[in-house]
């Protein structure tokens, strides 16, 4: 029961809702992953990470495009993100 004036502190949700998305992913459950990773962007569309594993979510699922739109977003919010470089580079090269 919450009491009142109590709040829910979600902080670091945004670390947890992305590592089972790629937990997920990683068991093979993409579509799982998909559903999960697009809520964390939606939720938490600043957080670079989210929409690195987004990326990669929609490479296994065979959505190209998005997934590059997914890794592009993730270097804008930063640049200094090698992994999302290194999928774009491999989309580029055509990949997966």
């Amino acid at each position: 029961m919450k009491s009142e004036g109590a709040t829910c502190d979600l902080s670091g949700a945004d670390v947890l809702l992305n590592n089972l998305g790629y937990h997920l992913l990683q068991s093979g459950r993409t579509a799982d992953a998909l559903a999960l990773l697009r809520c964390a962007s939606e939720e938490f569309p600043t957080r670079d990470y989210v929409w690195d594993s987004l990326g990669e979510a929609l490479v296994r699922d065979g959505q190209l495009d998005a997934a590059r739109a997914s890794f592009t977003r993730a270097l804008e919010l930063a640049p200094g993100n090698a992994n999302a470089r290194a999928w774009l580079e491999k989309l580029e090269q055509g990949e997966r």
